[in-house]
């Protein structure tokens, strides 16, 4: 009796294919862009060319050899007005991400101490040396941490006057959480979530100006 002939598996229709080859190319897609987004470096931004209200200049740098989140932004707003806003620790909730507490722990000078509460995928928290420098160019908050749930935070905020009525402001971190997530991935998270802080910040001071603008009136 000869062998019996297998039937051969028939092609899946061509609207099933090109149903397939899509969700193939979306998951490339997927995939590439936060590998992009997470891992190509630009030159770090340093003043405020080219920029007009409303735009948000989000890059990647490398600096002393990590890779450093730099979001950039015009504000339009006074210097002592936006480096009251982001200065003041314990109310930043109101515009960063993610932050769901913050607490001054120490405080003497210009230094402080203060711890970080996170809402993220799970719990995590910081706690944070921060120092500032305070100068007729340009207004720098640096912190570092030394304890908490992170393994790395670390940044600073950097704003310029471009006139009386205008601000040039930067903020810049270095950051991990810890967790089991590709390094690229977890950059290219933050770097898109962190965006938002520069346009919130300019948001918040058009609130205070309506609604307490004797906390913007005592900015110096």
């Amino acid at each position: 009796m000869p062998d019996a002939t297998p039937e051969p598996t028939p092609a899946p229709p061509p609207r099933k294919r090109r149903v397939l080859r899509a969700v193939v190319l979306v998951g490339l897609l997927a995939f590439a862009w936060p590998a992009f987004r997470g891992t190509w470096t630009e030159a770090e931004r340093t003043d405020a060319a080219g920029l007009v209200r409303g735009d948000v200049d989000s890059r990647l740098v490398r600096r002393n050899g990590a890779s450093w989140i730099q979001i950039s932004a015009l504000v339009e707003a006074p210097i002592a007005q936006v480096w009251k806003v982001v200065h003041d620790h314990e109310r930043m909730t109101d515009f960063m991400p993610r932050m769901a507490k913050l607490k001054v722990t120490e405080q003497s000078g210009s230094h402080k101490r203060v711890r970080i509460d996170f809402h993220f995928l799970v719990d995590r928290y910081t706690e944070i040396d921060v120092d500032v420098e305070v100068g007729d160019r340009e207004r720098v908050e640096r912190w570092k941490r030394f304890g908490g749930s992170l393994p790395v935070n670390e940044g600073r905020w950097v704003l310029v006057p471009i006139d009386a009525s205008r601000t040039f402001a930067r903020y810049e971190v270095h950051a991990e959480s810890g967790m089991p997530v590709p390094a690229f991935l977890e950059r290219a998270i933050l770097r898109d979530a962190l965006k938002v802080v520069l346009t919130r910040v300019e948001d918040r001071i058009e609130r205070l100006r309506r609604e307490d603008p004797a906390y913007l009136n005592d900015a110096k």
